[in-house]
């Protein structure tokens, strides 16, 4: 009997209720063979009353080594090269909807407290006390996530503390399957040839090559909007990210490797 299954080849072919179920599966504590299986299950689109496909999958793992079966979707491990979000949530009763593909419509303002926002959430994925992260990822949602549909309305900081309170009730799920789509964003923005410049590739010496940080990005905004290269200061944090890292890479280009002013 020939078992054949029909999956995703790649995370944004996923749909939204697969992409939540995997995102709370890779972060859960589920051991490798279980979490193996229920990989599986969720890219068929396992439900309990499909009993055709319960069957399918249950002659598949009495017959065939699990290691086997992980190759037919192995790069689901592999290459984590999700680009989209959720489209949109439901929040304090209000449509938020999510950022472009890539990320093509966010302002390096809002990237920059992207950044420290998913780096809070990283650092705190394993500590209780700091609810394993999730705050951060709330207020991540807060940025990404607008209730502006076609054009995302201009970020206000000073209102930030009072969009959090719309997603302090939005699913775990939600926000853990946007953990995984932005840090995709992050990874194809670092693998376009024309940022290699900004985002180097790790080098074998015991000195890690600089590149653009958290820490960092905001004082470059200050110093672009001193040189008056995009207007003001807002101005510049209202940038678009891709414009504004097109400048920084050209940038870079003109300084010397000795890092002294040409």
């Amino acid at each position: 009997m020939k078992l054949k299954f029909k999956m995703p080849t790649s995370w944004n072919e996923l749909t939204d209720i697969q992409l939540n179920k995997i995102a709370i599966l890779f972060f859960s504590e589920t051991s490798d063979i279980l979490f193996d299986v229920a990989l599986f299950k969720i890219l068929n689109k396992y439900a309990w009353y499909k009993l055709k496909l319960r069957i399918k999958i249950k002659l598949l793992l009495k017959n065939v080594p699990m290691i086997d079966i992980k190759n037919l979707y192995l790069n689901f491990y592999t290459k984590q090269n999700l680009t989209r979000f959720i489209s949109e949530v439901k929040a304090n009763r209000k449509t938020y909807y999510a950022p472009a593909d890539r990320l093509t419509n966010l302002t390096i303002g809002e990237f920059s407290m992207c950044e420290d926002l998913f780096l809070s959430f990283q650092n705190n994925i394993n500590n209780k006390a700091a609810g394993y992260g999730v705050p951060a990822l709330r207020w991540l949602a807060a940025v990404l996530y607008s209730d502006q549909k076609i054009i995302r309305a201009d970020l206000d900081k000073n209102q930030l503390p009072f969009l959090v309170q719309d997603f302090k009730n939005v699913p775990v799920g939600f926000l853990y399957s946007m953990a995984l789509s932005y840090k995709g964003c992050k990874d194809y923005i670092a693998s376009l040839e024309k940022y290699k410049i900004i985002y180097p590739a790790p080098k074998t010496e015991d000195k890690p090559p600089k590149k653009l940080t958290s820490a960092n990005i905001n004082k470059l905004i200050m110093a672009v909007a001193d040189n008056g290269i995009f207007g003001t200061y807002k101005e510049n944090f209202t940038t678009n990210i891709y414009t504004f890292l097109d400048y920084y890479a050209e940038k870079l280009k003109t300084i010397p490797k000795d890092g002294t002013n040409a």
